[in-house]
C-alpha cells in the first residue's frame, strides 16, 4: 500500500473485498499526443474463486499526485507514471493488465496483455 492509498478519503468498502493498486509507466510511441488515462482503455485480470476474473472500473476516489489521471497528455516519446486502484473480491489474485488503444479503432480497439508481477 502506498501513502496515497493509506491517506485517501476512502469510498465505501464492499464487505469481503480488498483494494489492489497498480502503478503504470506508459510511453507514447505515436506521433499524436495521447492521454494515458482517457485514450487508453485498461482493466485488471486475475483469478477469483478459482476462475478467470476481469475488473474494468478503477476507484476514482483515490486521486492524488501519483494517480494516473493526473498524467498530462504525452507527446511522442514522453513517459508518464501513475497509480490505478481497483476494489476486487478478497480472494482475487492479479495476473495482468489488458490495454486497448481507442485512438486506433474506438469500436474494436486492439488489445495488448501485460503479465503482472505481484507482491503481498
Amino acid at each position: 500500500m502506498n501513502d496515497i492509498l493509506a491517506a485517501a478519503d476512502h469510498p465505501v468498502v464492499i464487505e469481503g473485498h480488498k483494494w489492489v493498486g497498480v502503478k503504470l509507466r506508459i510511453t507514447n510511441n505515436d506521433p499524436d499526443k495521447a492521454s494515458a488515462y482517457t485514450d487508453l482503455g485498461r482493466h485488471i485480470v486475475g483469478t477469483s474463486k478459482g476462475k478467470y476474473y476481469e475488473h474494468y472500473v478503477t476507484v476514482g476516489g483515490y486521486k492524488g499526485d501519483e494517480y494516473l489521471v493526473s498524467v498530462p497528455r504525452l507527446y511522442q516519446g514522453e513517459t508518464g507514471e501513475g497509480w490505478l486502484y481497483y476494489q476486487v473480491p478478497g480472494d482475487f489474485t492479479p495476473t495482468g493488465m489488458a490495454f486497448e488503444d481507442y485512438r486506433i479503432d474506438p469500436d474494436d480497439p486492439p488489445e495488448t496483455f501485460v503479465l503482472m508481477p505481484t507482491t503481498d
